[in-house]
């Protein structure tokens, strides 16, 4: 939990450099407080203000509008009470001293009230806003051209963000809140490609450059006779990206390495600049106010002041990268939380997915481990496990794989298995303690039991293949979220083409059945995704589905459906909802990882 006394003295410090009228240093002490504590005290009401003080012109000081409205009063009280001293006095409100009103010729109106839905009494409290989870990819960025300090950008999962401190705070936005012109200028450039589009440029002597990317290789080539003939003037690399910006003096700026690099029009003269580290940048953005304050873009978002010298992160309130919520099955405050999806590179197989562990029930996380994917968690409340395939293996049918292990929640990880085959599939038993199958559902005959905790495997081909089970593996199209009864291991939920079945007979066969067709017809209707599933750990008959539109919860087993989007801040983008054995219910959302309490 925060510390009270750092947050007191935080608070202290931002209310002298107000006083003060420091304002960058204020909005940078209490953006850090809302970051610990976003309800501590009036911070967010003091950063506010701060803004205003920031933003205020002579045009809009209350000092001088009063006395212009003050002097307009007098003038109209002038004008105006001679004439209404010729009119009838029309009946009046009193009120007396105990405050009880009393009225001359007033007349009750009759309301008829309005139906009104009975709402779900439950709400989301935002428990943690993630800022330990790598960032969101940004895909699109603009900057007010009247104000520097008003930013949006839209990201690649996380929805719409916007900033009134010139980018040190973000919040999340809906789409009604941008006006058309900003929102057509942010959905243009998801990703700056230029294949059929090459950038033209006029130098400051009015000759016509184009810059495109070359046919076939990861470099930029310059024209300089309309497109006729191409030459190249950068380096292949392994960040190369398309993105590329213009300044007002015909400046060039792209990424060369993993650095920003400057060129003049004609290519000829080159300028190595600071590294941005935001991962593989998608855009590049001079501001139009100040030529030298550039802001990169790519996992996250980074600003130089100083022409592309050196880089600040301002990440402080934009979305995380697609978190993957799931609850341990010992200690009901433990938390898992996966962070994006399983890539190649890195790590002891060849291929990582970042692991964060919470152990106060979602509150602080802790990063576990990024060496292999996936996560399935044995029984006994400790034990986790994880898997991989070789180094520079491509999805496929693959050689072998492997399982990492951990005995202590995820503290500690060791290599404890090799697997003929490659597996896409490794379930632990919900009943069973070391109990673990694996399948790989390329090769339906590849079919693996282990029953010492994952250090042997048998090869057994008898094994059922259990249809809804083949889901854990994101690297396959047909990832399907699954939810196992806690007190029914064949009692579970799956996902099949984007509808929600269940099925009694724990995927023996295909003895399934759809949920509520009503419920598909609203996920249809408004084209959204189902992301993940889970079924109360005390309630079986309780279940709730996370989407690209809200939250779902059913009470009944999947015969009715109510939406639960109240205090998620306008962020209806759920990415996975998880129940703990004490049926404490979790969602993680690009803006943090939210709580679902009693309103």
């Amino acid at each position: 939990m925060a510390d009270q006394t750092e947050l007191e003295r935080l608070y202290r410090e931002a209310q002298a450099a107000l006083k003060a009228k420091e304002y960058d240093r204020a909005v940078g002490l209490l953006t850090q407080i809302l970051v610990i504590d976003e309800d501590y005290k009036d911070t967010s009401r003091l950063l506010a203000r701060v803004v205003r003080e920031k933003r205020r012109r002579w045009y809009n000081d209350v000092r001088i509008w009063g006395t212009v409205f003050g002097a307009v009063v007098i003038g109209l009280l002038i004008w105006i009470v001679p004439k209404l001293s010729l009119r009838t006095t029309p009946a009046v409100e009193m009120v007396n001293p105990t405050g009880t009103a009393i009225s001359t010729n007033a007349v009750t109106p009759t309301i008829t009230p309005s139906p009104m839905p009975t709402p779900i009494p439950l709400t989301w409290k935002r428990i943690n806003i993630g800022q330990e989870f790598p960032r969101d990819t940004i895909t699109g960025i603009v900057i007010d051209s009247k104000d520097p300090d008003v930013i949006y950008v839209n990201t690649q999962n996380a929805g719409f963000f916007t900033s009134i401190t010139g980018s040190v705070s973000w919040r999340p936005i809906s789409r009604m809140e941008i006006n058309y012109n900003i929102l057509s200028q942010l959905n243009a450039h998801i990703f700056s490609t230029l294949d059929d589009h090459p950038i033209s440029n006029i130098d400051p002597d009015g000759k016509k450059w184009f810059y495109d990317i070359c046919k076939g290789y990861s470099v930029w080539c310059v024209s300089t006779d309309g497109g006729k003939t191409w030459r190249r003037f950068s380096e292949a690399g392994e960040f190369f990206s398309s993105a590329i910006t213009l300044d007002n003096n015909g400046m060039v700026y792209l990424v060369c390495g993993q650095n920003i690099c400057k060129f003049t029009a004609d290519t000829a003269q080159l300028t190595i600049l600071g590294k941005p580290q935001v991962g593989f940048v998608t855009l590049i953005q001079i501001s139009p106010h100040d030529p030298n304050t550039i802001y990169v873009a790519g996992d996250g978002l980074v600003v130089s002041k100083d022409g592309g010298n050196t880089w600040t992160k301002i990440n402080n309130g934009l979305g995380a990268y697609f978190p993957q919520l799931e609850a341990g099955t010992g200690d009901s405050s433990i938390l898992y939380l996966l962070s994006g999806e399983c890539k190649e590179g890195g790590g002891r197989g060849g291929v990582r997915q970042l692991l964060y562990g919470s152990r106060d029930g979602g509150f602080t996380w802790r990063f576990l481990t990024q060496e292999g994917c996936y996560l399935a968690k044995d029984v006994d409340g400790k034990t986790l496990y994880r898997h991989g395939v070789p180094e520079n293996t491509e999805p496929g049918p693959y050689t072998r794989g492997w399982i990492l292990r951990s005995a202590d929640n995820g503290s500690t990880w060791q290599e404890i298995a090799t697997i003929p085959s490659g597996i896409h599939t490794l379930i632990a038993h919900p009943e069973q303690s070391g109990l673990l199958y694996a399948y790989d559902n390329q090769e339906p005959s590849h079919r693996f039991v282990s029953t010492d905790y994952g250090i042997s495997w048998e090869d057994n081909a008898l094994l059922a293949v259990r249809p809804c089970y083949g889901v854990t593996n994101h690297l396959l199209d047909d990832y399907k979220p699954i939810s196992i009864d806690p007190q029914n291991s064949n009692h579970a939920l799956f996902v099949e083409n984007n509808e929600l079945w269940e099925t009694h007979d724990g995927c023996s066969t295909s003895d399934v059945t759809q949920i509520d067709l009503s419920f598909k017809a609203v996920i249809s209707s408004f084209k959204a995704v189902i992301s993940s599933i889970a079924i109360d750990a005390i309630n079986p008959n309780t279940f709730y589905v996370g989407t690209d539109i809200g939250a779902y919860i059913s009470f009944d087993g999947g015969q009715t459906w109510g939406q639960v989007n109240d205090g998620l801040l306008g962020a209806t983008v759920v990415y996975s909802i998880a129940v703990d054995k004490e049926s404490n219910v979790y969602a993680a959302t690009p803006y943090g990882v939210f709580k679902l309490e009693n309103k």
